[in-house]
């Protein structure tokens, strides 16, 4: 049976990949190996997204390139790897989903959970937390020294100072729990970025990475929304469930009161 490149897009829309990336990889598939010129003419995709696109799906293990030349040209992975990445997507939440929806079983109330992958998934949630907070609204956040540096890798300098300042615009507080090793990344970004996150109004403190029981990093957001991101495999969950919410918060303060603090202006000196 002759399948689509309209039918490869749909598919690869449901694991996850945001659909300029999901075309891309679609006409990969159907045509092989193609030059960034050649992707520009068989696809919708802008050509100054194209050379973005491509990288982040060579990242996530879809694609790979090579050279002649000057010349870079890209082809699909087996198509074997899709199945390995839901594998991995599945045994990752999986770990994780029992003993939250366990918090939900008395209440009788079925939570909602959406996934994404990609970058693009990851941005998405930065987005939503944004547009889910209100003004003086606590974000909760725990977050690893190993998944700041894995965010800071994927997500663009333009994106990240866009968010730290719509944080601010809109007056949203963070209390975060991060990892004693994490100092050394935050003394070395960029003074336009510490710039920023002093203005923020944020406090912070340090766990030990021994004790530390995350991979993970979690924010919690309001009354009911839960948002679980694995940076280093690009996948994100978002939950709307207060008593999954409930359950992490108290976690999350038995973590904190555990926690030593630190003064934000001395992580960013």
């Amino acid at each position: 049976m002759y399948t689509s490149v309209m039918d490869f897009k749909k598919t690869f829309q449901l694991i996850g990949l945001p659909p300029e990336e999901a075309e891309i990889l679609s006409i990969l598939y159907k045509e092989g190996n193609l030059k960034i010129s050649e992707i520009s003419s068989k696809t919708s995709v802008p050509r100054t997204s194209i050379y973005m696109r491509l990288k982040s799906l060579e990242r996530g293990g879809y694609v790979t390139r090579s050279k002649k030349g000057k010349i870079s040209s890209f082809v699909p992975k087996n198509p074997e790897h899709i199945l390995e990445r839901l594998d991995s997507t599945t045994s990752q939440f999986s770990e994780i989903l029992p003993s939250l929806l366990r918090a939900t079983e008395h209440s009788g109330k079925r939570p909602k959970i959406t996934f994404y992958e990609s970058q693009f998934g990851i941005e998405t949630i930065y987005k939503d937390m944004v547009r889910c907070a209100r003004s003086k609204d606590i974000v909760y956040v725990v977050e690893s020294a190993e998944t700041i540096k894995e965010n800071l890798e994927r997500l663009s300098g333009r994106f990240i100072l866009a968010w730290q300042k719509n944080m601010i615009e809109k007056n949203i507080i963070t209390q975060g729990v991060i990892t004693g090793d994490a100092q050394t990344i935050f003394a070395n970004l960029s003074e336009q970025l510490k710039n920023v996150l002093r203005q923020r109004a944020s406090t912070v403190r340090l766990q030990s990475p021994a004790n530390f029981p995350f991979s993970i990093n979690l924010y919690l957001v309001g009354n009911d929304k839960t948002y679980i991101c694995v940076p280093q495999n690009e996948l994100v969950m978002k939950i709307e469930s207060e008593e999954i919410h409930q359950s992490l918060l108290t976690m999350y303060h038995l973590l904190y009161a555990a926690a030593r603090p630190i003064q934000l202006s001395e992580l960013l000196k």
